[in-house]
């Protein structure tokens, strides 16, 4: 009679998954914890994801200014990829039902899966492309295997349990390809590449973010997602300072060599002028 009755819920995804370690609160503190993870995961996620978008089209104009600088075209498909990754934790924020449109484990399959998989290969390809690296054609056809076979099988994949086994699978290829762009570091290293310095410092949040989620992996047993998305996110930040001081300074020196070619230009002008006149 006197008994006190405890409703417990566990809030789960939709494929069943206990995404965090569930607690007993009081209801207050229930609700301000879930906010600020809706606040973090969610709403500004979305607000970085939208940045993106305004990034990647700024650069891809830049490329187009200037086409011989290869990496403003990857850092543009980059934060574009990027963006599409960061909306599968954010896409409750739009008013729009997804799951009319994609059935759940499809929409895991393209936003979670096959679109990380080819923002890790835009990411090495920028570290390429900004480090004025090249591909030789056998190279391009094998990171182009690495990053489109395992997609295909996470596309078809028949069941959760098969597609989150073959996702862990496909993280593999993604090692290949880091493996790939430390090779080029420490290439362009070695041969003293001026660029290698603002490379490191611009990936420098993300590696720092992978550390720190590594220990604490060790200490918790826990995987904070979160804090490697907020490293990824000021690394984006990081580039785009980088870059803009790139272009500007690119920029400077083209008016530098233009003004200097006109003043050149009309110095000879003047000679010629002055050998005309003397012969007359």
């Amino acid at each position: 009679k006197n008994d006190n009755t405890l409703l417990i819920k566990l809030y789960v995804s939709r494929i069943g998954k206990i995404s965090t370690t569930p607690f007993i609160s009081d209801s207050d503190f229930v609700v301000k914890y879930t906010d600020l993870m809706n606040f973090g995961f969610s709403k500004m996620l979305f607000v970085f994801s939208l940045f993106l978008f305004v990034v990647s089209t700024i650069y891809f104009f830049l490329y187009i200014l200037r086409p011989s600088e290869k990496q403003f075209l990857s850092f543009s498909r980059l934060n574009f990829f990027s963006a599409f990754y960061l909306f599968s934790y954010c896409h409750p924020e739009i008013p729009l039902d997804f799951s009319s449109i994609f059935p759940y484990l499809l929409f895991e399959k393209i936003f979670n899966g096959i679109i990380s998989i080819i923002t890790g290969y835009f990411a090495i390809s920028f570290i390429r492309d900004y480090l004025h690296c090249s591909d030789t054609k056998k190279r391009k056809i094998f990171r182009h295997v690495l990053t489109w076979v395992p997609s295909i099988f996470l596309l078809i994949s028949p069941n959760a349990n098969f597609y989150y086994n073959i996702l862990a699978l496909s993280y593999i290829s993604l090692l290949i390809h880091l493996v790939y762009a430390v090779k080029m570091i420490i290439v362009t290293f070695i041969k003293k590449n001026q660029n290698i310095k603002s490379l490191l410092i611009g990936f420098s949040p993300v590696l720092v973010s992978i550390l720190l989620t590594i220990i604490l992996l060790c200490i918790n047993k826990k995987f904070y997602v979160l804090l490697i998305v907020l490293g990824w996110q000021f690394t984006i930040l990081f580039f785009v300072a980088i870059l803009l001081l790139n272009f500007s300074r690119l920029y400077t020196e083209v008016e530098f060599l233009n003004a200097k070619a006109k003043k050149k230009i009309s110095e000879r002008t003047l000679e010629l002028s002055k050998k005309n006149n003397e012969l007359e």
